[in-house]
């Protein structure tokens, strides 16, 4: 109920899917949708034309 009244809804409940010391326990999902989806998403952009310099260049370099 907790959940619920913070605006989240159960996407999946999974029963007796964890087992820890002597009891089972059950599983559940929660999602929240934090905006409004567009009418028509944005294209999809292909990985091969995006510019990953600005992650791989700092991680070549020495750290500190």
């Amino acid at each position: 109920a907790f959940h619920e009244r913070l605006g989240y809804r159960t996407v999946a409940h999974f029963t007796r899917c964890g087992y820890k010391l002597g009891v089972w326990y059950d599983m559940v999902w929660m999602e929240k949708l934090l905006a409004s989806h567009p009418a028509v998403p944005e294209p999809v952009v292909p990985a091969a034309s995006l510019d990953f310099s600005p992650v791989t260049v700092p991680l070549r370099e020495p750290s500190v």
